[in-house]
């Protein structure tokens, strides 16, 4: 029997490549925002970012499966099949109010909701399309919701948008002058249509992007919007920060690493060499972005990407996968409430801290030159991190302190700090504890970290200036 034509515009291509890694930054940059209207992003540190819509009756991944099979022997879904899910999706267990408290129980300060992904369904009542989650059964506003929750309760709120778009026809067929007028117009109705939007989020590269009406759009919007952040450095937008998927918190330099399939030298570099702001995004469900089974990563990992964010000076949004009810997963609810109970005791050390001011101690295997008894440092000074390789220990700061953090499967764990931070060290105390005892050898403040049974080692040195001023130097850590 002779198979039928592929219908999917995926399946038969698009005339424009779907990546491009080493795309050009040509194009309209718009102004940034004021530095007063960065700080609260910079003290939060820790957000929610919600991926969901009608993909979430099939449990499998939004938007991408219609390009790639998402499991071994299913299938990738045809453009009918998903469009047709809108048509059942009634999610009536979703409240607005209860994301946005359970958020706060998680100490997150702000809450990132993907408004519309690849797959260009509207997550809101849009003028602009039919192909919107009013014209289901449900047919409710849910932006209009998720906005009136976050204002009533002060949580900070941003709108995540994908350039791309796999189902408008202009989109697909690469007519940019039919088709950045219809994005534009949706993202003047988001940013002007539900009060106060903090951030504007984008995802996945697109030719529209580069179209020669941005500039105007963009000077035209922040008159509008003055105070909200910009994400990404797309060739369309600089960004008032960067964003980064999995990688946290390292970027890869496409002059220096390899990305999606294209090999070039060297590896992954760390923020701290960096001086603008940025943001790493993770999944709380393992491997995927939107609902699949609804199950969490461990206390211990999500609190280890947390701190590892953090202390190189960025934000961890941490996504959370709703099901087809609206419902964030039974098991995802419990770990976001670990978190918020990990943070009630050591959220002094991450919101509202700076990166550092201390090196990290990196480890992927021990190199043949490592000292007996001590925890190998990978970053050997220089900023590179080695593929594999995972944080043991990191400071972050504020004012006078300096919280030091070490990571569980070090054997009874002495922190050596160095005679720059010995000079000025007052005293150091568990975080929710007494004090810690200390010594001085030559020069250096050794601390015996006590053994914990959570998921990550905190205490904190009080100085007798501020941490901000301490050189960007080395600490050790050995094996009581």
């Amino acid at each position: 029997m002779t198979q039928a034509k592929p219908t999917h515009p995926l399946e038969i291509g698009v005339p424009y490549p779907l990546f491009d890694c080493f795309m050009d930054h040509e194009g309209a940059y718009p102004a940034p925002a004021a530095v007063a209207d960065r700080r609260w992003f910079e003290r939060a540190r820790f957000g929610m970012m919600v991926h969901w819509n009608h993909s979430s009756l099939l449990a499998r991944e939004i938007s991408w499966t219609m390009q790639f099979p998402e499991d071994i022997g299913r299938p990738r879904l045809a453009m009918a099949e998903y469009e047709a899910l809108a048509a059942r999706f009634n999610p009536v267990e979703f409240s607005a109010k209860a994301w946005v408290e359970l958020a706060q129980q998680a100490g997150m300060g702000y809450l990132l909701f993907v408004v519309k992904h690849h797959d260009g369904f509207a997550m809101w009542d849009t003028k602009t399309s039919d192909y919107k989650i009013t014209r289901t059964p449900f047919g409710r506003d849910i932006c209009r919701e998720i906005a009136d929750a976050c204002h009533a309760a002060g949580m900070p709120l941003g709108w995540y948008y994908s350039p791309a778009d796999w189902w408008h026809p202009a989109s697909r067929s690469a007519d940019w002058d039919t088709y950045v007028p219809y994005m534009q117009a949706q993202l003047l109705e988001l940013m002007t249509g539900y009060g106060h939007i903090d951030i504007l989020s984008f995802d996945f590269w697109s030719p529209a992007c580069k179209h020669p009406s941005w500039e105007g759009f963009y000077r035209d919007l922040r008159r509008r919007c003055p105070r909200y952040l910009h994400s990404r450095g797309t060739p369309w937008a600089s960004g008032d920060y960067e964003v980064f998927e999995h990688v946290a918190p390292y970027f890869r330099d496409p002059r220096s690493s390899t990305w999606n399939g294209i090999e070039a030298p060297g590896g992954y570099r760390s923020r701290m060499t960096c001086a603008d702001q940025f943001e790493t995004m993770l999944s709380i469900q393992p491997r995927r972005w939107s609902y699949w089974n609804g199950v969490a990563k461990p206390l211990a990992t999500c609190v280890d990407s947390l701190v590892d964010c953090v202390s190189h000076g960025g934000n961890l949004t941490l996504n959370v996968t709703p099901d087809a009810l609206g419902s964030i997963p039974p098991e995802q609810t419990q770990r976001l409430r670990e978190i918020g109970a990990w943070m009630s005791t050591h959220g002094e050390a991450i919101v509202g801290t700076q990166g550092g001011p201390l090196l990290p101690i990196l480890i992927a295997k021990a190199p043949a030159d490592a000292v007996p008894g001590y925890v190998p440092d990978m970053l050997g000074g220089g900023g590179v991190r080695p593929r594999g390789s995972h944080c043991r220990a990191a400071t972050t700061s504020s004012g006078h302190r300096l919280y030091l953090h070490v990571w569980p499967g070090i054997t009874h764990p002495v922190v050596e700090l160095p005679p720059e931070v010995a000079q000025v060290a007052v005293h150091c105390r568990r975080l929710g504890g007494g004090a810690l005892p200390s010594t001085t050898v030559d020069g250096w403040l050794h601390v015996a970290v006590p053994q914990e049974s959570g998921p990550m080692a905190t205490f904190v040195v009080e100085l007798t200036k501020p941490a901000a001023d301490l050189p960007q130097v080395a600490f050790r850590v050995r094996t009581g």
